[in-house]
């Protein structure tokens, strides 16, 4: 008998995705973005918002040929107030973070890139029930 090699197929050149799905009940509204500077994240955010869709996963990344940091997001059917924030350096990610604490706001979402030899934090926050106890560490 005689084995067939298996092959992997050649993926375009270019920008890469990768994502995640899971099993989900009803037919909640979701929406996905791709990776886009700020200027347009920012928008799309507020107006997924206004469609009564919350960030339940987000991603950011620096693209060195443009120096343009680029967020990527993930927004499902939710309710409760939500903040997201451009990338910024530590200090000013861990302060962000104990005021939106302060308003009953958890990190939902947490995403490092090497912004020229400094380490970026992007940040989105949710309101979300239960104890207010949360901790958080920079990258190390």
């Amino acid at each position: 008998m005689a084995r067939v090699a298996a092959t992997t197929p050649t993926a375009p050149a270019g920008v890469r995705y990768t994502g995640v799905w899971r099993g989900g009940q009803g037919t909640g509204a979701q929406r996905v973005l791709p990776a886009q500077p700020w200027s347009e994240f920012a928008p799309a955010d507020k107006t997924c918002f206004e469609l009564g869709l919350r960030l339940a996963s987000a991603s950011a990344t620096y693209d060195r040929k443009t120096e343009t940091p680029l967020y990527a997001g993930v927004w499902r059917g939710g309710h409760g107030a939500q903040q997201a924030r451009p990338a910024m350096p530590w200090q000013q990610l861990a302060a962000q973070n104990l005021a939106y604490l302060g308003q009953g706001l958890r990190l939902v979402a947490l995403s490092i890139f090497n912004r020229n030899g400094q380490t970026a934090y992007f940040g989105a926050w949710r309101g979300e029930p239960g104890d207010v106890k949360q901790w958080l560490y920079p990258a190390m």
